[in-house]
C-alpha cells in the first residue's frame, strides 16, 4: 500500500477512534468482500436487454433532476459536459 493511502486510512482510522483491525477481523472481512457477487444487475432491471437498461438508467436519473446527454461515439465523451 502507497505511503499516501496509508495516511488516508489511519487519518479515516483516527476519526474513528480506533486502530488497525486485528488480522482476524481483517481475514474476515476480506473472506466477505471476496465472496461478494460482482456486476450485480438489479431485478428491476434483470429481464431488460441492454437497450432496455439504458433506458431505464435515463428515465431513473431524469426522476433526480440528472441531466443526460448522449453522444455518438466514445470519442464524443469528452466535450459533452463542456457544453
Amino acid at each position: 500500500m502507497s505511503e499516501a493511502r496509508e495516511r488516508i486510512f489511519a487519518a479515516v482510522r483516527n476519526s474513528l477512534g480506533r486502530g488497525r483491525l486485528d488480522s482476524d477481523r481483517e481475514a474476515e472481512l476480506r473472506a466477505r468482500i471476496a465472496a461478494h457477487r460482482r456486476n450485480l444487475v438489479p431485478a428491476r432491471a434483470t429481464a431488460l436487454d441492454e437497450r432496455g437498461r439504458v433506458e431505464l438508467f435515463i428515465a431513473m436519473a431524469e426522476e433526480v433532476q440528472a441531466t443526460v446527454t448522449r453522444v455518438g461515439s466514445p470519442a464524443a465523451v469528452p466535450e459533452a459536459p463542456a457544453r
